[in-house]
This record gives C-alpha cells, sequence and structure tokens, in this order.
C-alpha cells in the first residue's frame, strides 16, 4: 500500500515538474508526506477514542476483523479505478488510522480467550518472526511486480484487493473458532473460562457498577448494594 502510494505521488511530482521547471519537486514530496503522517495519526486517534470501543460493542471481534479489510478494499479499489492523488491521500489516510486503531484492538481480542502458555509463547512467534516474514514476503511481491511484471499503481492496487479477499476468507474461518462477541467456544455454553487476576478484575468491576448504576436508577426496586472487599493476607 504505501508504494502505491509512493509510486502516485512520485509520478505527480514528475509531471509537474516537466511542467514548470522551477517546481520544487522534493519540497512538494516533503508536504505531501508530511501532510499524509499528520492526518493518519490524527484520524487513529479519533478512531481509537470514539469508534473502537462502540464498533466492538455493536459487532464484536467479526466488526473489528471485518473493518480493516472493507476499508482496504475500498482504498484499493479507487486506485485500481485511477484516483487522482488526492483521493489516494485520504482513502490510504483512511486504511492505515484503521489498521492503528481498530485492527491492533481486534489483534489483541483475538487471545483474550487463550491461556497463558499460548499467549506467552504462540503470540510471541506470531508478533516477531511471522509478523516480520510477512513484511519479506511484501517486499518480495513489490520487487518481483516492479523489476519482472512491471507493473503500477493500478496493477499493484488490484493485486492488493486480491490480497484482501484473502484476508476476509481467513477472518471469517477465524470466527468460526470464536463467538460473535470475541469468546471462543467452550463446553459450559455461554460461559467462558479465563484465568488470572487480569481477566477477573475487569470482570468483576464490572458486575459491581452494574449493579450500583441498578441501584442508583431503581431505588425503590432495589435495596442498598453492599461491596465487601476481601483481604487476600
Amino acid at each position: 500500500g504505501e508504494f502505491i502510494l509512493a509510486q502516485a505521488v512520485v509520478a505527480s511530482a514528475d509531471a509537474q515538474q516537466d511542467l514548470d521547471a522551477a517546481f520544487d519537486r522534493e519540497a512538494f514530496i516533503g508536504t505531501f508526506y508530511g501532510r499524509y503522517f499528520l492526518l493518519t495519526n490524527l484520524a487513529a486517534i479519533a478512531l481509537q477514542a470514539f469508534v473502537v470501543s462502540r464498533l466492538v460493542k455493536r459487532f464484536g471481534l467479526r466488526g473489528a476483523l471485518f473493518a480493516l479489510p472493507i476499508v482496504a478494499f475500498c482504498a484499493y479499489g479507487s486506485a485500481s479505478a485511477g484516483a487522482a492523488l488526492g483521493v489516494l491521500l485520504y482513502v490510504k489516510v483512511a486504511e492505515n488510522s484503521t489498521d492503528y486503531s481498530v485492527m491492533n484492538t481486534a489483534k489483541q481480542m483475538i487471545w483474550l480467550p487463550t491461556s497463558r502458555e499460548e499467549k506467552y509463547k504462540a503470540k510471541q512467534a506470531i508478533d516477531t518472526f511471522f509478523v516480520r516474514m510477512g513484511d519479506m514476503l511484501a517486499a518480495g511481491v513489490v520487487f518481483v511486480g516492479t523489476h519482472f511484471i512491471h507493473r503500477g499503481v493500478a496493477g499493484f492496487a488490484r493485486l492488493n484487493m486480491i490480497f484482501v479477499v484473502l484476508a476476509m476468507v481467513v477472518a471469517w474461518r477465524l470466527l468460526g473458532e470464536y463467538r460473535l462477541d470475541g469468546t471462543q467456544h467452550t463446553p459450559y455454553k455461554p460461559y467462558l473460562s479465563l484465568s488470572g487476576t487480569s481477566m477477573a478484575a475487569p470482570v468483576v468491576a464490572g458486575a459491581v457498577a452494574l449493579m450500583l448504576e441498578a441501584a442508583a436508577l431503581r431505588p425503590d426496586d432495589r435495596g442498598p448494594v453492599r461491596v465487601v472487599w476481601l483481604d487476600g493476607g
């Protein structure tokens, strides 16, 4: 995706320099990327603060997993159709900000129902070796596409659309192992077994908060809620 945008930026800069010899090509590219990174960071903060929690609450893990592929498919569809550089800027901002906010949350949600051993072994392998292997494969695709197939912006965009569809298939298969709310199937439906105080604390705190809220909203129907803190020592 970044290579596609870079190709479009350089092509636009070269075209403007051909029309105007005084055109500052380096300043144009620098200004474009400064704006691009600024908008991406602002959008990611806004999504994380105002959208992610509502999206997960409404659609669960399903919504978090499919958000990025849907945005990416629209972004690369625009690029494959020959969208102008200004359009590519905003669709790439949408894609990257969704990746940094919604998708990062989804990747952590996937590991919530897993055991401690799976978190400390499998997750570490995926976050290090397999992520870097994916980066190497992406670099290999760009190398082959530029040196042997000679694909331009539209060609790489169509190729990325194929990868996005494959990502949707993987997400769909992954959801087959999970409930739509992000929990894993257990023999004791609809209960979920988690271990550790880091898992128990938010669940207990949320239950107490709901009890206190109910008591405050309906004081005639509910008696006072008594919270007792137990000393583990």
